[in-house]
């Protein structure tokens, strides 16, 4: 193996390894709130699954977040600028299914005209309003960084301190490394 190579390869690992917590905590966010939509507009159906099926998406969710790692490592070998398109995109494309998954349950809770006295229905909106509070903390400490990103670069190196920047990524990797742990530990 070439000196170059292996160079390439300790980048590729670091960089996977760095982002594979971001991309988790962004899917698993996605994740609950998609849960809690089906929770929502099909309650029967919601209780009939199984276990087994949890456990498939959080696979899946964390081979998803390995693939856009691993996807952003390669983008970030050959052209870094890519990378930046790529999260922009992404934590676009999730905020956008987690701000539309909350506004059709706030919806469907505000229009329904069944009065709601079970005590499964009770404990079903406790648990959307926690994982609403959840998430909307979490998407706060998302945004500092995403916000960060869009500056341009000429712009970041005058203005922005580096205090500030280790707190920012301070804010986003601590919601990195509990939403993935929170999401595992509720099923």
């Amino acid at each position: 193996m070439e000196s170059g190579q292996a160079f390439i390869w300790k980048y590729f690992i670091v960089i996977n390894f760095r982002d594979i917590f971001s991309a988790s905590s962004l899917g698993n966010l996605t994740l609950i709130s998609l849960e809690r939509l089906h929770a929502t507009l099909c309650p029967l159906r919601h209780c009939f699954i199984e276990k087994v099926v949890y456990f498939k998406i959080i696979l899946c969710s964390w081979l998803l977040a390995l693939l856009f790692a691993s996807m952003g490592a390669v983008l970030y070998q050959y052209k870094s600028a890519a990378v930046l398109y790529l999260w922009i995109s992404y934590i676009v494309l999730t905020l956008l299914i987690q701000i539309i998954s909350y506004v059709v349950i706030i919806i469907k809770v505000k229009s329904d005209p069944r009065p709601r006295h079970f005590g499964s229905d009770i404990s079903d909106r406790k648990l959307s309003l926690t994982l609403f509070i959840v998430t909307v903390l979490s998407i706060l400490t998302i945004l500092p960084l995403a916000r960060w990103a869009v500056i341009p670069i000429g712009i970041r190196k005058q203005k922005i301190q580096s205090p500030i920047i280790y707190t920012v990524y301070v804010l986003y990797y601590a919601s990195s490394l509990v939403n993935p742990c929170y999401e595992n530990a509720r099923t």
